[in-house]
């Protein structure tokens, strides 16, 4: 069972990866709505990724909406690379978000600092 559950997968993902270029166009062109009401679940969750990203941003940058806008195009450009490279997008929660952005900076809000452990 397992190997027919494996076969399928890597048949889809082979399928998905002659179509990067496409699918990297495509969801450049394509609105945050049409991407949201395509089905497409990789479209899905990339907006919902940029969605906490442009919480974020809106948050830490509020008094600077230029350089707002020019964090999220960026966003979403790489979003378009890694469909590029057939990728597919999963959504991440905020915590994934957060370990992501921060890797080797600062603890996530939800994980003890280190002399916390021994409270």
């Amino acid at each position: 069972m397992a190997e027919l559950i494996l076969a399928r997968i890597q048949t889809l993902q082979r399928a998905e990866d002659g179509r990067g270029p496409e699918r990297a166009a495509q969801f450049l062109a394509m609105s945050r709505e049409a991407a949201l009401a395509s089905g497409d679940g990789s479209f899905q969750a990339a907006w919902a990724n940029l969605d906490k990203i442009a919480a974020v941003v809106g948050s830490a940058m509020a008094h600077d909406v230029e350089a707002q806008g020019r964090l999220l195009e960026k966003a979403r450009h790489q979003v378009a690379e890694h469909l590029r490279a057939g990728r597919t997008i999963v959504e991440v929660s905020k915590e994934q978000a957060w370990r992501n952005a921060s890797q080797d900076q600062a603890p996530s809000p939800i994980d003890p600092l280190p002399g916390d452990k021994d409270r």
